[in-house]
């Protein structure tokens, strides 16, 4: 038999049993580590799936173990939560479970924040309250109608200031009239005054002004 084919035999045998331990050394950690189950309702799961990875407190704690469908619209679905015991104390009964994202467009995962001091520890089997997602679409939407409404509001704001622009140029138009007009009849009523023995008495600054020159 040829012994570099021999060798190649044992060598490749030899790494499938070390990843073959590998494997049943990690199972068998986590077989031996000690855990608690908990659950979750949530009316949109936005990507959570059997096997997603659980966070407490940012720290990875475990897995979801499974997911219960609702029979109808207003139920939600239910999320069976499996996390180390270690990390139980952390886990209170005001603890919020939420979905966050791994990256920008990375894989779903559960977070469980840490519950205050006063709250209780959650016991197993308990259904902590869970935040729903935020969807993004909604969020788009809701900014593209707000940037419409701003967009609305300046070009109102414009449309006023264009009007007050006309109405001023307008007073200054009639304000420059009407003095234009004073000055003419001052002007006519002084001219008449000379020819005259007597000086009527006009109204306005400028016709006395006039009149006190002529005296």
């Amino acid at each position: 038999m040829n012994r570099p084919l021999i060798v190649g035999v044992f060598v490749t045998a030899g790494l499938a049993l070390f990843t073959a331990g590998l494997f049943m050394i990690g199972n068998r950690h986590e077989a031996i580590a000690r855990h608690i189950e908990l659950y979750a309702e949530f009316a949109n799961l936005s990507g959570i799936t059997q096997g997603a990875k659980v966070q407490v407190a940012g720290m990875d704690a475990g897995q979801v173990q499974g997911v219960e469908i609702p029979d109808a619209p207003p139920a939600k679905f239910r999320v069976k939560i499996r996390i180390t015991e270690k990390l139980r104390g952390l886990v209170r009964t005001d603890s919020v479970v939420t979905i966050g994202t791994e990256g920008v467009v990375g894989n779903r995962f559960l977070a469980i924040g840490a519950g205050t001091a006063r709250a209780p520890v959650a016991a197993p089997g308990a259904t902590l309250p869970g935040a729903e997602p935020t969807d993004i679409s909604a969020l788009l939407d809701q900014a593209k109608g707000t940037i419409e409404n701003i967009d609305t509001t300046v070009r109102n704001a414009n449309h006023l200031v264009t009007n007050a622009n006309g109405l001023i140029t307008t007073l200054g138009g009639n304000l420059d009239s009407t003095l234009t007009e004073v000055k003419r009849q001052c002007r006519t009523r002084t001219t008449w005054s000379r020819g005259s023995r007597k000086d009527e008495e006009l109204p306005g600054c400028c016709c006395a002004t006039r009149r006190s020159r002529i005296r």
